[in-house]
């Protein structure tokens, strides 16, 4: 009976272990994710902070199109190599005739971007995007997180805004976590057999 509890407790030990990740996962890694202050963002083409459309807080990121320029919101952010990232954030359009909204990372700001589902129609409701989970790979350092509006030609009837963006790192199981696991399982099995001797 003692034994069999004392194989349960180590069992839960063990999975409880397995589930911690390496690293306490960092807060929101965005500067103003909230778009409040304008401060850490780079905007370009035609963006702008507005007071009049947002989802929490005072402000929040408005893009429109006019004449073929885009709208975008940009920061670099700090990657650690063998990390998981996540980008996401609220999207809402009072108008998309042409155009597409979207969040997307890139690993030191170059290559093929992770990007989340589009926006193509207008949808006055704030909506949840987000990118896939990815790996930053060896040797990068940063990863720079755009709110993108993009639309072909010449075209005006775009409108989007982008509130609450987020840039996380996910949970990786960390590996001593599984060494100990392993440990513990061969331990187990060892106990096993001496006890059916």
């Amino acid at each position: 009976m003692v034994k069999t509890f004392c194989l349960t407790v180590l069992v839960i030990v063990a999975v409880a272990l397995i589930s911690m990740p390496s690293t306490a996962l960092a807060a929101n890694l965005l500067s103003d994710p909230g778009f409040e202050t304008g401060s850490g963002w780079a905007n370009w083409g035609d963006s702008e902070y507005t007071t009049g459309t947002k989802l929490g807080g005072s402000q929040s990121g408005h893009a429109w199109t006019w004449l073929n320029a885009d709208g975008k919101f940009e920061q670099t952010i700090n990657v650690t190599p063998g990390t998981s990232y996540k980008a996401s954030g609220y999207l809402k359009s009072t108008g998309l005739a042409t155009g597409s909204a979207w969040i997307q990372f890139q690993w030191d700001g170059a290559g093929t971007a992770v990007e989340s589902a589009k926006l193509t129609t207008a949808d006055t409701d704030w909506t949840l995007f987000e990118t896939p989970s990815a790996v930053a790979p060896t040797g990068v350092t940063t990863a720079k997180i755009a709110y993108v509006l993009s639309a072909p030609g010449n075209q005006s009837a775009n409108d989007v805004f982008f509130d609450n963006a987020s840039f996380d790192a996910q949970a990786v199981p960390e590996p001593a976590s599984l060494l100990l696991l392993g440990s513990g399982l061969v331990g187990l099995f060892g106990l096993r057999k001496r006890t059916a001797k």
